[in-house]
């Protein structure tokens, strides 16, 4: 009991990912007559059974393929009680969790519930959720698969198209409960030029739990996504200039929206923001809207801002290089100015003239000061240079290791002038070196500093394991010294023995390591054991 109750525990903690290659339906005559022409999938749907069945199959685990003999059909694809996932999606009560919704995610499912059941293995409730993927005619289909976690406590692929219109389930269409879930390769069975219908039979057959927590359609290992081309941007609302000055004026504006039809709200980012300061003159501002999920992102309107100043002269620099972030340039910076007055001449410009920085610093200051009649105007420009990327260094790195050692590898970014703003140096911390592959092993690290300068550095190292470390491993599982000894003990004869004779020790190492799983070892330290010792 307490074993079931572990596994189910474990599988709740999955996350379920549905890999399906190539699926044709007849949801539009247009497209069944000429086929698809561009790979796509419809947003999940759901068929919701609150019947329940007796088990065929009480004795046979979880999932097993005996629970669908107790299965209604599969709803066909029209039928009146599909509905859409999603945010409309359908509510369930379960005395376990309450309300919850049935796939909250249209493009994932995303089911995470209580069970509407009240015993465990003795009856069974079976959920449908359907999508259709479009592949154009001539797509070379070599991968066809459904990998799941977290389906529990099973599940059954069936494809329909126009070889199959009346549905397939072979014996590799099974999903089942347990830590990996995946179908055979079904490639074989998909059709090109058409829209294959794909439908998930999700068996529920114990109290507690129901959850169906992510699925993602995918062709050759890529997902296909939903494909929307509904993406708009409204125009800019009211825009307000107040009084300006010689540095121009600070501009409001209400910013445009973004919509699509599924209900959500696209960031919009201008690259002039409302409430910023805008330079005496005209200036054109473009909001851009971005969706990966629309084929027509981004879409984008522009407006123009023009700011007034008849008073003093206008000073205007023009700044020349290569812009990184936070206001650094990563290259040599020109500075220039253009003055101006539109109503009197200019009497008198200091600092005005052409100035350049071709060295790192963290703030050079340019001022351009000119008078006329309507009065003086000061503009100041400051310039942060770096152009040098972030330097990397990996420090204790042993470069070889055995499985019985510690690989402990620091990793440091440092950057002398802007500094460091982000850095994935990860390095391998106090990991036990048994918990990674036998071989070669590399980390790479790269760093960016204020200025969007970019470093890299990567650092190799290999595992190995002989039949002494294989020895200290275990000492470092088995705290019985008489049960290490023993193990030990076959590892060295092992060493010593010919081809044929150390084959026959390790298969007796092999035998003893079983034997002390879930007693002297954990389950996962034993098959650990006889992996590793399988390398030997």
């Amino acid at each position: 009991m307490r074993a079931n109750f572990l596994r189910r525990a474990l599988a709740r903690a999955l996350v379920l990912v549905v890999v399906v290659v190539g699926a044709v339906s007849a949801l539009a005559s247009s497209a069944a007559a000429s086929g698809p022409s561009a790979l796509s999938t419809t947003p999940w749907q759901v068929f919701v059974d609150n019947q329940i069945f007796s088990n065929p199959s009480p004795s046979d685990g979880h999932g097993n393929t005996g629970e669908y003999q107790a299965a209604p059909d599969v709803p066909s694809a029209n039928d009146s009680g599909w509905a859409n996932c999603g945010a409309g999606a359908p509510i369930r009560y379960s005395p376990y969790s309450g309300n919850f919704s049935m796939c909250p995610s249209s493009s994932t499912i995303g089911m995470s519930g209580g069970s509407i059941l009240t015993d465990c293995m003795s009856h069974l409730n079976f959920t449908f959720f359907q999508s259709f993927v479009s592949i154009p005619a001539n797509t070379n289909v070599s991968e066809f698969k459904v990998v799941m976690n977290s389906a529990d406590d099973g599940a059954r692929i069936t494809l329909f198209n126009s070889a199959y219109p009346n549905g397939l389930v072979i014996s590799g269409s099974y999903i089942f409960l347990g830590p990996s879930q995946s179908t055979s390769d079904l490639s074989p069975y998909v059709v090109a030029g058409e829209v294959n219908r794909v439908v998930v039979t999700q068996v529920d057959d114990c109290a507690v739990g129901n959850n169906l927590g992510y699925a993602a359609i995918t062709l050759n290992g890529s997902v296909v996504h939903v494909a929307d081309a509904d993406l708009a941007i409204s125009s800019v609302g009211d825009i307000t200039t107040p009084a300006t000055s010689a540095n121009g004026a600070v501009v409001t504006y209400t910013p445009p929206t973004a919509s699509d039809e599924s209900g959500e709200t696209p960031a919009v980012s201008c690259d002039a923001p409302s409430g910023s300061t805008f330079p005496i003159g005209t200036t054109t501002v473009t909001c851009t809207a971005t969706d990966s999920d629309d084929t027509n992102s981004p879409v984008s309107t522009s407006f123009t801002v023009t700011v007034f100043d008849p008073t003093p002269p206008v000073i205007t620099p023009t700044v020349t290089g290569t812009q990184g972030n936070d206001g650094w340039y990563t290259s040599d910076v020109g500075v220039s100015w253009d003055v101006s007055d539109p109503e009197t001449a200019i009497s008198s410009e200091t600092g005005c003239g052409s100035q350049s920085v071709t060295a790192d610093t963290a703030g050079t200051t340019f001022t351009c000061t000119a008078t006329s009649a309507g009065g003086t105007s000061s503009k100041e420009v400051t310039i942060k240079r770096d152009a040098t990327a972030p330097s990397i260094a990996f420090s204790g790195n042993a470069g070889t290791y055995t499985v019985a050692d510690t690989v402990d590898i620091t990793c440091t970014a440092t950057d002398a002038m802007s500094g460091v703003a982000s850095t994935s140096c990860p390095g391998v911390i106090d990991e036990p070196a048994w918990s990674l592959a036998l071989g070669s092993h590399t980390v790479s690290a790269t760093a960016t500093d204020d200025a969007g300068n970019t470093g890299s550095k990567s650092a190799s190292f290999t595992v190995t394991v002989d039949e002494a470390s294989l020895c200290a491993l275990v000492r470092q599982f088995v705290t019985n010294q008489g049960i290490a000894n023993s193990l030990c003990a076959k590892l060295d004869a092992a060493a010593r023995g010919q081809a044929k004779t150390k084959a026959n020790i390790l298969h007796a190492f092999d035998d003893e390591v079983r034997a002390q799983s879930g007693k002297a070892l954990t389950a996962d330290q034993a098959a650990l054991l006889v992996n590793l010792a399988a390398a030997l």
